[in-house]
């Protein structure tokens, strides 16, 4: 059983992230974003991505994806990129 599911996770994002977020013109959807994320209760649910994404997790919120890396042993999520889906993987 891994313990750290019950743990809570402290969130840092990325400058690029941060970046995107003080960008958006709907702070609606600032606000959704920020919400689920730091609503997250269990980041190891999220989906795992491939490629040149590998060792990262992302989920859906609405339009946009946003996509971390878990760091198990600290307790952190690290928030690495925010955007729609459109062209955040390229």
């Amino acid at each position: 059983m891994d313990s750290t599911k019950d743990m809570d996770y402290e969130i840092h994002f990325s400058s690029a992230a941060d970046k995107y977020l003080k960008k958006l013109s709907n702070k609606d959807d600032v606000k959704r974003i920020r919400d689920t994320i730091y609503n997250l209760k269990d980041p190891h649910n999220s989906k795992k991505l491939k490629g040149k994404f590998k060792g990262l997790n992302r989920i859906q919120v609405g339009k946009y994806r946003v996509i971390f890396k878990i760091y198990k042993k600290e307790l952190i999520i690290l928030v690495v990129e925010i955007g729609r889906r459109s062209n955040i993987y390229n």
